[in-house]
């Protein structure tokens, strides 16, 4: 592959894949198909264990289980017939239809920001377990995933199970159980889909869930002086619709979102939907990592996000069951509430970082609670439902990846997910004579949840290599070799949107036409960075590139002047740092230099004045104002005799000891263009000569020549060269030993002002006269 970029690429040409062996790959709809048959008879054996049904059991686990069943037959049948028909690709067809008529709206602002692949909650809308959080799916990305979940009580002691619990505690004689225990399953899938985003200083998102809530309790109790019953009480079928809308600021650490969840509840032993319950819910979510405050590697590698989520919902579910005489613990199995509530929930998130294992796997812990509304008489704040969760996530495929080739690109947002759910309320025990004691609880003290998610797009080109050629990025951070998360990667010379690559820094060009392309990666933080690629036909080729970081400038500024506050044309040099001389405004003493962050020490200097030095420390972006005051030059000066004389350069010849230079009252000027000294400059060169001789006698004297640009450094040298000479011709006519001057020319490459404006110009042009040690 030929490649042209902003540095050297380097690139393995060792990926080569056939046609033929890609099209014997496993697809998505074929991978989705099996998970869905798996889970299919699952269900159906469930309804055979579980089965037959007593009083309050309705099985429809067979039928359910049969219908998933079969759909996942016709989505594994679908892809593979998409996969070998090649003309057709049935599948394929339908979906970029749907595609070109809801999502190919030009106008929405493309992927310029990262592209979010979040975790579904229980319900299917992205969050943590119960909490909703303000992520939400990249456009045009599909999540489809599964929870299963399951408790049990203990056998050796009597837990009655109701949300209505402190109702019970008062009517003691609707609990006299000798016998009272339960365990069950639960079940969600959910399916989501993103939605178009937009650029409004930072980004309003959304996407919608669609999530279908089952479960299976199994009760056995006994009051006393009756018959042992067994009975199994299901819930299939309850749908709960989430979209949401979120808005995310600029900086990208803070986001709030809403989401107005609607509930289709199933009616009691029919399966129809027989009523609604509504939950508007607010979130709100804090990325410590993105801020510039908090960043470090230390917060990187953890990257930390706070979650709050708040919702009032108007809870319906207790009309199932209003023409039925269903006790309480059996209502609780079904979902059902016993009044309005609010629902409270914050939490935290470790994981998902661009760097180390932690890109592999993320944990979270969250606290959340149900309040009742109105609270019931005879509870108080412990008795309303409480949980604590925690679990643990992981994305093992891009792990996978590195050590086995040939996974396929759409199932590398594959997740896992185990979590515990624990119910802090408080439980109540009641007592009876000669019988044993009685436990409420308004939910199971635990339960475990298991599940699985993938997050994919239908709708990007298909990595099967047809008349075109693909590519393969690995994007690194160029200071570190680690891989760049969520680089936003374009095409300009083709119609494609925008990718963004994964956690291991990869991502999957499309399929592109044989020719060569301009691909740019843009990264926040990071150098825009674009390389030309030769695309051959049916070849899959592997490039690595790196980004730099971006540096981000700060600047030192002020004004530079004398005691008696004159403006003074200074030079202005940072030591140890490659930039070049900084030169103050001479009109009115005004400076900026600009730098990068971190510590630097500047030296100034003006001719005629004591130089000085400074050190100043600038965080990235910093604007910082320094103002100088330099002082004049004052020597003594030790003339022969044994005379002493205090004297400023301004009135009078004086030796500059720091610096060994002799300093004139007077300006040395030329003709322009021309070599010759004038006639009005003359008689300053004379009372140099009479110095000369009188304090500084047979040394040698170096004559250093500057003039502002003329037409080119060589012209300015060669002139400045000419001009050194004739002065040291007329100091030889004045007495001064030639063999004791040593005339330079220095052009025009070393000004102690700005050569912008004609002040500067004029400082620049000078004479500089040296006593060599």
């Amino acid at each position: 592959m030929d490649m042209e970029g902003k540095k050297s690429t380097s690139f393995t040409n060792d990926s080569v894949r056939k046609k033929g062996k890609d099209e014997e790959m496993i697809t998505v709809w074929e991978w989705v198909g099996i998970c869905l048959g798996v889970y299919g008879i699952i269900i159906i054996l469930a309804g055979i264990v579980y089965g037959p049904h007593h009083k309050f059991g309705v099985n429809i686990s067979l039928l359910a289980g049969t219908f998933i069943t079969l759909f996942s037959f016709a989505m594994f049948f679908g892809g593979r017939a998409n996969r070998k028909n090649s003309k057709g690709k049935m599948v394929s067809a339908m979906f970029y239809i749907f595609s070109l008529i809801f999502f190919s709206n030009s106008s929405f602002a493309q992927e310029k920001v990262d592209v979010l692949k979040p975790y579904p909650s229980l319900e299917g809308t992205a969050g943590l377990f119960r909490i909703t959080s303000t992520r939400t799916l990249g456009f045009r990305n599909i999540s489809i995933g599964t929870f299963f979940g399951f408790y049990d009580t203990p056998n050796n002691k009597i837990i009655v199970i109701s949300r209505d619990y402190f109702a019970l505690k008062e009517a003691r004689q609707r609990v006299n159980f000798e016998t009272f225990n339960s365990y069950g399953f639960y079940n969600y899938i959910f399916i989501a889909s993103g939605l178009p985003r937009i650029n409004v200083g930072g980004f309003i998102s959304g996407d919608i869930s669609l999530a279908m809530r089952n479960s299976s309790i199994n009760v056995r109790s006994q009051f006393r002086g009756m018959e042992l019953s067994s009975d199994n009480v299901q819930v299939l079928g309850d749908f709960i619709i989430s979209p949401k809308v979120a808005y995310t600021f600029e900086r990208g650490d803070l986001a709030f979102g809403f989401s107005p969840k609607v509930y289709l509840l199933s009616a009691f032993r029919a399966p129809r939907i027989q009523t609604v319950s509504f939950a508007p819910t607010l979130s709100f979510l804090y990325d410590f990592d993105e801020n510039p405050t908090f960043r470090s590697d230390f917060i990187s590698a953890l990257n930390p996000r706070l979650h709050f989520s708040f919702s009032y919902s108007i809870d319906n579910s207790r009309l199932i069951t209003q023409n039925v005489n269903v006790p309480s613990f059996i209502e609780t199995q079904m979902f059902i509430e016993p009044s309005n509530h609010f629902d409270f929930g914050v939490g935290a998130e470790l994981g998902d970082s661009r760097s180390g294992i932690s890109r592999y796997i993320s944990g979270f812990l969250e606290w959340s609670l149900i309040i009742y509304s109105p609270i019931p008489s005879e509870a108080s704040f412990s008795d309303m439902p409480m949980y604590f969760s925690l679990g643990v996530r992981s994305r093992p495929i891009p792990l996978i990846s590195e050590v086995i080739s040939g996974i396929p690109q759409e199932i590398q947002d594959l997740a896992i997910f185990i979590a515990g759910d624990f119910n802090l309320s408080r439980e109540f025990s009641v007592s009876f004579p000669f019988a044993n004691e009685v436990i409420l609880r308004n939910s199971p003290f635990w339960r475990l949840f298991f599940g699985f998610n993938l997050i994919w797009n239908p709708w990007e080109r298909r990595a099967f290599l047809g008349e075109g050629g693909r590519v393969r990025f690995k994007v690194l951070d160029d200071a570190t070799g680690n891989p760049v998360q969520d680089a936003i990667v374009s095409y300009p010379d083709l119609d494609l949107s925008n990718q963004a690559t994964d956690a291991s820094g990869n991502v999957l060009a499309y399929e592109l036409p044989p020719g060569e392309w301009s691909v740019v990666f843009r990264k926040e933080g990071y150098e825009p960075y674009q390389v030309k690629v030769l695309v051959e036909k049916g070849k899959l080729k592997d490039v690595e590139v790196r980004l730099k970081k971006e540096v981000q400038f700060s600047s030192v500024y002020g004004t530079v002047s004398s005691q008696d506050g004159k403006p003074l044309p200074a030079r202005f040099e940072v030591e140890g740092a490659n930039i070049p001389p900084v030169f103050s405004d001479p009109s009115n003493g005004r400076f900026e230099i600009v730098l990068p962050s971190g510590t630097h020490k500047i030296k100034v200097s003006a001719q005629g004045y004591n130089s000085t030095e400074f050190q100043v420390n600038l965080s990235p972006g910093e604007k910082k104002a320094v103002d100088i005051l330099l002082e004049p030059i004052k020597e003594v000066i030790e003339l022969k005799g044994g005379e002493k004389a205090l004297g400023e350069v301004e009135r009078k010849i004086i030796i500059e000891k720091a610096t060994n230079r002799i300093l004139l009252p007077e300006k040395i000027l030329f003709a322009p263009g021309e070599a010759d000294v004038l006639p009005s400059s003359v008689e300053i060169l004379k009372a140099l000569a009479d110095f000369i001789q009188r304090e500084v006698k047979g040394k040698k004297i170096r004559i250093e020549v500057h003039t502002d640009p003329i037409k080119n450094k060589d012209y300015d040298r060669e002139l400045t060269q000419r001009r050194a000479e004739k002065v040291a011709d007329t100091l030889a006519q004045f007495g001064v030993p030639k063999e004791n001057l040593i005339p330079i020319g220095k052009g025009s490459e070393f000004p102690i002002a700005s050569n912008e404006t004609p002040e500067g110009r004029a400082l620049n042009r000078r004479v500089d006269f040296f006593i060599e040690k």
